[in-house]
């Protein structure tokens, strides 16, 4: 797994490059998503285009990044 950051304007647009985000990396996918969080406090846009597969883990990992940035209310 790979990943690039973009800045654009007032956004900064983290490309994950990978075919599968599964249990298998879902750590190391929400390491670098926690990461960027961290450096900006400008709105991310998460580009997974090239992901074939992206387990429930995974978007688990999503949705719980997006409540700590505060994006989603909490349930």
């Amino acid at each position: 797994m790979t990943f690039d950051i973009e800045k654009h304007g007032g956004s900064v647009t983290l490309r994950i490059s990978t075919d599968r985000i599964d249990a298998a990396c879902v750590i190391k996918f929400t390491d670098i998503i926690l990461s960027a969080v961290a450096k900006t406090t400008e709105r991310i846009i998460l580009n997974l285009e090239s992901a074939i597969y992206i387990g429930s883990s995974s978007l688990e990992a999503i949705v719980s990044v997006m409540e700590v940035m505060g994006q989603l209310p909490k349930v």
